[in-house]
């Protein structure tokens, strides 16, 4: 990518890849609390899933400013790794 984009477009990129995997990571969070809420917890968040939220709520707020074409090619690139994600998972061999 380096050779094909700008810095400022490989900055958006980057900071895309980070913003979805923090906003990911809030939304288990929530998911789980409410799901499963008898679950033993490893760590506890104060305020509970208010702090989710609000990481949801900014990563949004973040994503809004990143350009369209930059975008568009995170969410292809995630789209690529759940697609071989679930390759593997279907045709790879069990380990014993």
């Amino acid at each position: 990518m380096v050779l094909f984009l700008d810095f400022s477009s490989l900055v958006d990129i980057s900071n895309m890849a980070v913003i979805s995997q923090y906003l990911s990571t809030c939304l288990a969070v929530i998911w789980l609390r409410i799901k499963q809420p008898e679950r033993e917890r490893g760590f506890r968040i104060p305020g509970g899933v208010a702090i989710p939220l609000l990481g949801c709520v900014v990563s949004l707020w973040l994503v809004q400013n990143v350009k369209l074409p930059e975008f568009l090619f995170t969410l292809g690139a995630i789209g690529v790794g759940v697609l071989v994600s679930q390759a593997f998972k279907r045709f790879a061999p069990a380990t014993p």
